[in-house]
């Protein structure tokens, strides 16, 4: 590593455990930084910038706290080489777990008494705490300390530890030294569920540390980086709660189940948003581990057999997968996910000959099961493909979700359809669900089919599905569904010199202007 000396404010190189004791910076980016190139042209052009007075001032705080050495991520890595940068990124939480003192310098929070009303306030809004890469910042560090813009000590973590706990989700234990690896995995990354980085990729780099995994650094590759991330975690960490993202229906009673194929793993962090309280068990005297394979993971779980699905070509059953992990404060239910078998015929109550029963997630919806399922006889080997839609349509068994048209008018036929949602598309025999519009009043997006004729005019056949809102207990807060429950229809004439695109758009402003009064 590459370390800052605080009194000549030269770099110096650092080799395996060669390093001194030093001090490190943990702040968010703004214009101006001070980067390692500038240092290595003599310091003149970075004097210059307006993140000099920054470099100055953590020095100078280190100095104080008699450091001879700091590390300050803008300037002690040369991000112009790959190579540096990909050592960099995949050590950085090591460098803030090895140093001696963390000044966390949140830029934006003015100094007020710590402990007060204000202080908090002023903390809580600080953009620091949304910042991806400061997650693991103020996690890793064994001791830590918060600094104003005017660079005036706040306090401590373990002294701000349960504002920060209302501020991040983040269980004040584990800002007081308590292990990470306690955390589930669903728990860990929900700390990072709204939390931004400037690259998408850096959305996964960063929690490498979080998780104890390294992953080379592929720029470019956009949200493959989260799954590769996944992947890693699966391979190192035998904890199921990463599979347990999702809204949570704990009475298994819910009114909408989507029979939707979803992908095994999350997409992004956003997902583990509801997961914060998720942890992990082991039934007793059961072993199982997860096994992964390119194309998904083999799980050991009691399947609750629910009744034949009707919306793929082939026989199929759905399941409950329970979980090995479930709610912090419901200890006698386990977390389960729905599955579709992708299995030939009926399986019965096993798998597939000697093979894993093959099936994929078949709900956003995460719902609960008794522990008492968690019977060694009952267990059952499961395929679980990572990527189920690829999958659904190699193997011949498409998602079959949305409507068809049984008949049409006499010498009529659809030629070409359009959805502000899916574009220009040919035709389709089943006609696909359409997101909700947010600023309508559960409205989805618009399809419009045309109608070619050669008896009249050709005509525009509009498809509106409808999500039906629903109200909590309380009646005071409305919710939607993650599928439609009704369709709105109508045939409307084409304008002269317009096409479908045209009506579809118009379709969507007139949805957007119905309000929930």
């Amino acid at each position: 590593m590459r370390l800052l000396n605080t009194s000549t404010l030269t770099l110096t190189e650092f080799v395996g455990e060669q390093a001194p004791q030093y001090a490190i910076l943990s702040h968010t980016w703004s214009d101006g930084e001070v980067l390692f190139q500038d240092l290595q042209e003599g310091g003149g052009s970075s004097t210059t910038k307006a993140g000099w007075s920054k470099v100055l001032a953590a020095c100078r705080l280190a100095q104080a706290q008699s450091y001879s050495w700091i590390w300050i991520d803008t300037c002690c890595i040369d991000k112009s080489s790959s190579s540096e940068l990909s050592e960099a990124i995949n050590s950085m939480f090591k460098w803030y777990r090895d140093a001696k003192i963390c000044f966390a310098y949140l830029a934006d929070v003015p100094y007020s008494e710590p402990g007060t009303d204000e202080c908090a306030a002023a903390l809580a809004g600080s953009r620091w705490f949304t910042r991806g890469w400061t997650l693991q910042e103020l996690l890793a560090p064994s001791s830590l300390d918060f600094y104003s813009s005017e660079w005036r000590r706040i306090a401590s973590r373990p002294f701000l530890a349960d504002g920060i706990q209302r501020t991040t989700g983040i269980d004040a234990a584990y800002l007081s030294g308590y292990s990470l690896k306690n955390a589930s995995v669903a728990a860990r990354m929900s700390w990072a569920s709204g939390r931004e980085t400037t690259r998408v990729e850096d959305m996964a780099y960063c929690l490498l540390g979080i998780f104890d995994v390294n992953l080379p650094l592929i720029y470019g590759e956009g949200k493959k980086a989260f799954r590769r991330l996944q992947e890693a975690i699966l391979r190192q960490i035998d904890d199921q709660s990463l599979f347990a993202w999702g809204p949570i229906d704990e009475g298994n009673s819910s009114g909408v189940l989507d029979n939707r194929a979803y992908p095994l793993l999350a997409e992004d962090p956003s997902w583990f948003r509801g997961s914060g309280d998720i942890v992990p068990f082991r039934p007793r005297g059961i072993e199982t581990r997860l096994h992964v394979a390119h194309d998904g993971v083999t799980i050991t779980s009691p399947l609750w057999k629910r009744n034949p699905s009707s919306w793929v070509k082939r026989p199929s059953s759905v399941y409950l997968a329970p979980l090995q992990c479930q709610k912090k404060n419901n200890v006698l239910n386990s977390i389960a996910i729905r599955l579709c078998s992708l299995a030939d015929g009926d399986e019965g109550e096993g798998g597939v000959g000697n093979s894993p029963l093959p099936c994929y997630r078949f709900s956003l919806l995460l719902l609960t099961v008794p522990m008492t399922a968690w019977k060694k006889e009952s267990l059952l080997s499961t395929f679980l493909y990572f990527n189920s839609r690829e999958r659904l349509r190699a193997g011949g068994v498409m998602d079959r979700q949305g409507c068809v048209i049984r008949t049409l008018p006499r010498e009529t036929q659809t030629r070409e359809m359009f959805s502000p949602d899916l574009g220009l598309l040919n035709t389709m025999t089943i006609i696909p669900f359409t997101k909700r519009l947010v600023r309508s009043y559960g409205l989805g997006a618009p399809i419009v089919i045309r109608l070619a004729s050669s008896l009249r005019r050709d005509l525009a056949l509009v498809l509106q599905y409808q999500y039906m809102s629903m109200t909590n207990s309380d009646g005071d807060a409305i919710s939607f569904p993650p599928v439609p429950g009704w369709m709105i229809n109508r045939v409307v004439v084409i304008p002269s010199g317009s096409t479908i695109k045209d009506v579809a758009i118009l379709c969507q402003e007139e949805s957007e202007q119905w309000t929930p009064e």
